[in-house]
């Protein structure tokens, strides 16, 4: 079965000798999951991992439904071992399995044979699947199907981290912290939602909200050390927060960590992860006007020698060196709002005229740097 796919009506025959059908789900979201043998370590793994996630599965509106080739007392015995509290179909003629497409050949201990596919099918209020994941559940970040950052996690960047941009200049205060976390967060959902996003081995990308979250509120932090290698600073403030093992793995805070030192537009490289290039894009808020604002103030705030004419010329100049046509600033999500945006920023850039009494206007804005 592929994304859009409708999923048999009739499941199957539980542990507790229960007939599942789709029809009883409608209205709520099933996660569907095959998995080849009950008791292993795993199929285990996968299981206690889900069961761990009952709850907040189920406050964002999903059931859990597991299958495998196993006997109906083999999967009351899984279920009764580890307290699993969802069903689990008895597909002994693999009828099931071989609908969803979730039978087939693959490799196991170097060898090729005919067994369960371990899969993980997202359904949605209809009974239609809107993802497919190959990988093992237990190794799919269960948090991207939230779209809101962990409570904790929020009021610990409230309080000890975003308070940081106050000291920077005018162009990288805590409203530009805000900004790029609600870019990165949107785009982190388009991405979750996108079939077009898939991993090198032909998975589904899957954006773990709380790190893209993390990692937009500290992507300007390095600024505390100036400007030139704020990018670097910014991600050994990342490595260095140990209040952060609270959510994070080690792996994830590295991740983390190389993305915000990716999200400097005029890096020589493309970000590394998909985590660098959201934040890179989201730290593109293309609001023509407030971008040449924000260019702007920068130059009141690092170039206070220059008069009226030299910071005229200063923005020109970084103007067209980033956002004209041949800058160095790069798009990475085609789906970002931005795209359309830069191309209204390039109309300005190349109407002088215009861009002139843009700059008069703010120009003659009250300031304080």
């Amino acid at each position: 079965m592929n994304i859009g796919d409708k999923i048999p009506e009739v499941l199957g025959i539980d542990q507790n000798g229960n007939k599942i059908k789709a029809s009883d789900y409608r209205g709520r979201k099933i996660v569907l999951y095959s998995y080849p043998r009950a008791n292993t370590p795993g199929c285990t793994a996968e299981a206690c991992s889900l069961q761990q996630h009952k709850a907040e599965l189920e406050a964002a509106g999903y059931a859990i439904i597991g299958v495998s080739k196993d006997k109906q007392e083999s999967q009351q015995k899984f279920a009764n071992n580890y307290n699993l509290e969802f069903p689990l179909i008895a597909d002994t003629s693999t009828e099931l399995l071989q609908q969803l497409g979730a039978w087939g050949e693959k490799v196991s201990c170097g060898r090729r044979t005919i067994g369960t596919l371990r899969t993980t099918y997202l359904v949605n209020e209809e009974g239609v699947i809107e993802k497919i994941f190959t990988p093992i559940l237990v190794l799919i970040d269960l948090n991207s199907m939230r779209k809101t950052p962990n409570a904790e996690l929020v009021a610990y960047v409230e309080q000890a981290i975003l308070p940081r941009y106050a000291t920077f200049d005018a162009a990288h205060h805590e409203d530009h912290a805000r900004t790029v976390i609600a870019q990165s967060l949107s785009l982190a959902q388009i991405i979750n939602d996108s079939p077009r996003y898939v991993n090198e081995d032909g998975t589904k990308t899957i954006v773990d909200i709380d790190m893209a979250y993390a990692i937009a509120a500290y992507h300007d932090t390095g600024l505390v050390e100036g400007r030139d290698t704020h990018h670097i600073v910014s991600a050994r403030i990342i490595r260095e927060d140990k209040t952060l093992l609270k959510w994070f793995t080690p792996e994830q805070i590295e991740i983390m960590a190389d993305a915000a030192e990716d999200h400097r537009a005029s890096s020589k490289r493309p970000p590394r992860t998909i985590y660098g290039r959201i934040v890179a894009e989201a730290d593109r808020d293309i609001d023509p006007i407030k971008i040449i604002r924000r260019t702007m103030q920068f130059g009141f705030a690092h170039y206070p020698q220059l008069d009226k004419e030299g910071h005229y010329e200063r923005t020109l100049e970084h103007l067209h060196e980033k956002y004209a046509e041949g800058g160095y600033l790069k798009l990475w999500i085609p789906e970002s709002p931005n795209a359309e945006r830069l191309a209204q920023l390039r109309d300005i850039i190349r109407d002088e005229a215009l861009l002139r009494q843009i700059y008069e206007k703010i120009f003659a804005e009250p300031r304080n740097c």
